[in-house]
């Protein structure tokens, strides 16, 4: 009985062996990646598994006193030197204004003469004439209408500051008042101005300048009527018109014709758009014409 008993548990515990699966069996069924990436995974026996060092990243992030003394020092100097720079640059923004105005006033002074013509000793004349009588006073003048194309037969002649060269005015007039800075700008219009005619058998002749020693409008025109020996007696209307020009007119006689004279004046400033130019300087235009 003992042996029959023996032989039952030999027979099942054979029996569960058989029902327990292979370990390579099992392997073999698995798909061949996965196979492959269990033998990369596996440790060789007796290996040891090496960790990177981590100590350069764990390590507190606090510089050592001497690095941060060196940083503070630079960063002061950094701070000095972008103080000192904003400190010049809105130094020289809000001085620009003040030197522009000291340099545009020295150029003024300088000492040219403006000298405007009289329109009664030029008006009924032709372009060569009156050149001819500019020049033997003494004015340097630039014919217009030989520099620019111009189809009609009117005269337009501009006397140059006698501090500047025919080229270096003649440059400064193609370009433009309004393309000049302050001191160019004040440099040309301190010392020229601009005589023109419709046309050169015409009685109506005009000169047009810019008045840096008056003030305010009326002491321009009270400046251009002296100047152009006009009788204030005679003034028959004044006062200001649709463009905003404060104007007086009158009467005068030339020779055996009566004329109409009308000097205007306004801020410079209204006129040409420069900045820098005294704000009491008057762009003055005088007219002379048989009415």
């Amino acid at each position: 009985m003992a042996h029959h008993a023996s032989g039952s548990g030999n027979k099942g515990a054979h029996e569960r062996e058989a029902a327990r699966p292979e370990a390579s069996s099992e392997i073999e069924e698995q798909p061949e990646y996965v196979r492959r990436a269990r033998e990369r995974v596996r440790p060789a026996a007796g290996s040891t598994v090496v960790y990177p060092d981590d100590s350069g990243i764990t390590r507190p992030l606090d510089l050592p006193r001497t690095q941060w003394i060196i940083l503070g020092a630079i960063l002061a100097a950094a701070i000095l030197f972008a103080a000192i720079w904003c400190v010049r640059t809105v130094g020289d923004v809000l001085n620009y204004e003040a030197n522009t105005k000291q340099e545009v006033s020295q150029v003024i002074r300088r000492g040219v003469a403006l000298d405007v013509v009289k329109l009664s000793d030029y008006v009924g004349k032709d372009s060569a004439a009156m050149q001819a009588e500019m020049a033997a006073a003494g004015l340097a003048i630039v014919d217009v209408t030989t520099v620019q194309a111009n189809d009609t037969n009117a005269i337009d002649l501009v006397k140059l500051p006698s501090d500047m060269s025919a080229a270096e005015a003649l440059l400064a007039y193609t370009k433009g008042v309004d393309e000049m800075p302050a001191t160019e700008a004040a440099k040309f219009l301190s010392g020229s101005w601009r005589l023109t005619q419709q046309t050169v058998d015409s009685t109506d002749v005009r000169v047009r300048y810019a008045d840096f020693a008056a003030d305010d409008a009326a002491e321009a025109i009270e400046n251009a009527i002296e100047v152009q020996g006009f009788d204030e007696s005679t003034v028959i209307d004044e006062g200001v018109d649709s463009k905003n020009n404060t104007y007086k007119a009158g009467k005068t006689t030339i020779g055996d014709a009566t004329y109409t004279w009308q000097v205007s004046a306004c801020a410079l400033t209204d006129a040409y758009d420069v900045d820098g130019l005294p704000a009491s300087a008057q762009y003055v235009g005088v007219h002379l014409y048989i009415s």
